[in-house]
């Protein structure tokens, strides 16, 4: 099932979400560290969708490289759908991850 088709079926009524394990693939167009949690807004090409993956969730070795994933780099995520608030009036349906791999990596020159 791609991006736009899980936010067609799992559509937040403003109180619940349908917690069901779906899974994601596509290209990462931002990424945030924000502690023991990390952010990411991943493209398939169909829509975009913002995975949460938290330190307490994963296994290390995945957190681990969570920590250094890049923009742009490929990705298929699993876990659970949930509402997450971007402000005040604004929720947004977001992927907790359980499990995430790299599908493909880009390498970033250091000068």
């Amino acid at each position: 099932m791609n991006i736009a088709e899980i936010k067609s079926k799992f559509k937040f009524d403003g109180k619940n979400v349908t917690f069901e394990v779906v899974e994601v693939e596509g290209v990462l167009k931002s990424v945030r560290d924000i502690g023991k949690s990390i952010f990411a807004e991943v493209d398939d090409g169909t829509s975009t969708m913002q995975i949460y993956v938290h330190k307490d969730i994963v296994t290390e070795d995945c957190y681990d490289k969570c920590k250094h994933l890049l923009i742009d780099d490929t990705i298929k995520a699993t876990g659970i759908l949930f509402i997450t608030k971007t402000d005040l009036e604004s929720k947004e349906l977001t992927l907790k991850v359980g499990h995430l791999e790299t599908i493909k990596k880009i390498i970033k020159n250091e000068l």
